[in-house]
């Protein structure tokens, strides 16, 4: 059977130009996803598309940015899965050594060292689920947050959600210290056509509320409810709860209901709720990977 040509390759490498891949260490152990690039890739498709000579390419330089958590110098092996033309196709690349650049790796690698085979469909799902998930029970404890020089973790926590929603644009913010909070970690306001799906051009006071465990216990009404009873003095547009707990179906449905059931008093503002997979895909975004590494190490 006649080899495949370096264009071949290239040819098949082409759908994995910009989609997001795995790392695995040299043991096989996932460590974290990225977005693979192949700089002359480009380049080396207008030579071919001109018809020029392509026998005296064998390397292409590959790229991995966007890693979600810090990486350095070192032999990684690359995976990712693509959907194309009804198929899926599997990339790897296997245990070579990468140099570390502001937490991208690079490398120049042999076009025969890609391995590229088709998969299916239950392969791809599992490669699009798995994620490098965050150790919360050891959240750091940055100099300057919350809490000063007696920090908790809980105070990390609450330092790292103020940080986010900073970045988010959150102007005025206040944040409220131990003691007698009336029910509220913070205070901010946003621009409510920068950051949530209305028409209005006013601004929207909002309630921060942060709620933290090391055991990853679940979130009950009881441990919010009375929080959100001391918040309605203050008469905040939203609510914005932010979690490291399991959060059950049952606290769900309470939540997101209108009337509150079961409760003795009607709650006026609107209540968003981020949980820790969506604090984990907030912190995995390019604009976030900074605090991911500062609260995570």
């Amino acid at each position: 059977m006649k080899s495949p040509t370096n264009m071949d390759i290239l040819k098949k490498v082409k759908p994995f130009m910009g989609e997001v891949c795995s790392l695995y260490d040299e043991n096989g152990q996932f460590l974290a996803k990225g977005r693979l690039q192949i700089s002359t890739f480009s380049m080396l498709m207008n030579n071919y598309q001109a018809h020029e000579p392509m026998n005296d390419i064998g390397k292409v330089e590959v790229t991995v940015k966007d890693i979600d958590m810090a990486v350095e110098e070192g032999a990684y092996s690359i995976h990712s899965i693509v959907l194309e033309q009804g198929e899926y196709i599997y990339l790897e690349v296997k245990n070579f050594n990468y140099r570390c650049d502001t937490n991208n790796l690079t490398q120049e690698i042999d076009l025969n060292l890609f391995s590229i085979s088709n998969t299916d469909q239950e392969t791809y799902n599992s490669f699009l689920t798995k994620k490098h998930e965050l150790d919360w029970t050891n959240i750091l404890i940055p100099n300057g947050c919350t809490g000063g020089d007696s920090a908790s973790k809980a105070d990390a926590f609450e330092s790292l959600c103020q940080e986010i929603i900073q970045r988010w644009g959150a102007k005025v913010f206040s944040g409220i210290g131990k003691g007698t909070d009336r029910g509220r970690d913070g205070t901010f306001q946003v621009e409510a056509d920068s950051w949530i799906p209305i028409t209005t051009n006013y601004s929207n006071s909002w309630i921060l509320q942060c709620k933290y465990s090391e055991t990853y216990k679940n979130l009950e009404i009881r441990d919010i409810y009375p929080e959100m009873i001391k918040v309605i003095m203050h008469q905040p547009d939203y609510y914005l709860l932010m979690t490291n707990r399991k959060i059950t179906n049952d606290f769900n449905d309470w939540f997101d209901s209108k009337l509150m059931q079961d409760t003795n008093y009607f709650i006026p503002f609107k209540k968003i709720i981020i949980g820790r997979q969506q604090l984990e895909h907030i912190l995995a975004t390019k604009e976030m990977i900074d605090l991911k590494r500062k609260y995570f190490g």
